[in-house]
């Protein structure tokens, strides 16, 4: 079964029209890159595939279920329990240590304590942040902050992890890093992982490249 399966998804914000007909679809243990211009409306499609945004035409399937169609609840559990989404914006709870940030998804999900934070220190120490562990929001480099929030959605292991931007604002030796561990994860997990990027280095791990022009959605052809 895929993952993540939509067909002739449309949105538009007024008059203007940001996808027009996009058909995507990422199977277990793939690694789908989308390459996309700012102002391309990357952010709108990841939001769409990560059930934030509701498209105004076409249908997303995750898990086998439209997420059209479901109820709010299951829709609430899916994003709790089946997707991983790090936004650009790195956003986090500004009220509590990285430590806490890390643990927080898999508390939602309803793991135990002492399970959460394991699963937070390992994943901390796999990205380089071991050390800022104890540290706020505020007091973290926004590149911290970025691999903070890439940690935050696999932390659960998501059967579906998003990711917009992983390498942004990161030295290379930490894009790598981000890179190295987004591979380790899908193949670890059998786990789809969908980036959007202008990382050209990303394509060393893709399996299918996809690059979003003028609201559609395209193959690379190599």
């Amino acid at each position: 079964m895929t993952v993540l399966v939509t067909t002739g998804v449309y949105k538009s914000f007024g008059n203007h029209e940001v996808l027009k007909g996009i058909d995507f679809r990422v199977a277990p243990g793939e690694f789908a890159a989308i390459f996309a211009p700012s102002g391309s409306g990357k952010t709108t499609l990841l939001n769409i595939l990560a059930t934030v945004l509701k498209p105004d035409k076409g249908d997303v399937r995750i898990n086998g279920k439209s997420v059209l169609k479901i109820s709010e609840n299951e829709l609430n559990a899916l994003r709790r329990d089946y997707i991983g989404y790090a936004h650009q914006s790195c956003k986090m709870v500004n009220s509590l240590t990285l430590a806490d940030n890390l643990a927080l998804p898999l508390l939602i999900k309803g793991a135990p304590k002492s399970e959460s934070v394991r699963a937070a220190n390992e994943i901390a120490g796999k990205l380089g942040l071991t050390s800022r562990l104890g540290k706020y929001p505020f007091q973290l480099s926004f590149g911290e902050r970025k691999r903070a929030v890439i940690a935050m959605a696999l932390c659960k292991k998501p059967r579906l992890a998003i990711i917009d931007e992983p390498t942004a604002n990161l030295d290379d030796s930490n894009g790598r890093v981000v890179l190295e561990l987004l591979d380790e994860f899908r193949k670890g997990n059998d786990a789809a992982v969908v980036v959007a990027t202008h990382d050209e280095r990303v394509r060393e791990y893709a399996d299918r490249v996809y690059f979003l022009h003028e609201g559609g959605l395209h193959a690379d052809a190599e």
